[in-house]
């Protein structure tokens, strides 16, 4: 059974041998060849590594997941897209929102997130989604340089959308 039909450009047929993260807090599929971190670095719930794609590469692009406890500053969805595009204006160098809209997902509702910005003289574009549940705010996060992001949207998107 195939979870997903394709990655848009290169036509890359994504099979259900990826790796499957399903305990108590979440469940998601990531392939094979990419490398899972839990080890809670920069506060994050995982991260998942790409491989490097050649010698001269020194960026791995990512996935990661924070969460944000809002038990004592209860906010919907709206007031948390608001602070945080404020915050990508505010503290991203050259911080350049792409594209910002509400999705309706299967099982909830979230909003969608491209933003561009510089940070350690690399230019980076990042996707991230949103959801607010139980006090909680998730924030899931495809990390690129900009110039490969293209390359690793549409494998970032299957993996964001197997998130649960």
């Amino acid at each position: 059974m195939l979870l997903f039909i394709f990655i848009a450009k290169s036509q890359t047929m994504i099979h259900n041998d990826w790796k499957i993260v399903d305990n108590e807090d979440f469940y998601f599929r990531y392939p094979k060849n990419w490398t899972l971190d839990i080890s809670g670095q920069m506060g994050s719930s995982f991260i998942i590594f790409s491989e490097l794609s050649s010698a001269k590469d020194n960026f791995r692009e990512n996935i990661n997941l924070l969460i944000q406890d809002l038990q004592n500053q209860p906010i919907g969805l709206d007031k948390f897209v608001e602070i945080s595009s404020n915050q990508i204006k505010i503290n991203v160098k050259n911080g350049k929102i792409i594209e910002s809209r509400r999705i309706k997902g299967t099982k909830s509702d979230f909003h969608k997130m491209i933003y561009s910005g510089d940070k350690t003289n690399k230019r980076y574009k990042f996707e991230q989604y949103y959801w607010i549940k139980s006090g909680a705010a998730y924030m899931l996060t495809l990390s690129c340089e900009f110039i490969e992001f293209d390359k690793y949207k549409a494998t970032g998107e299957a993996i964001m959308n197997s998130f649960e």
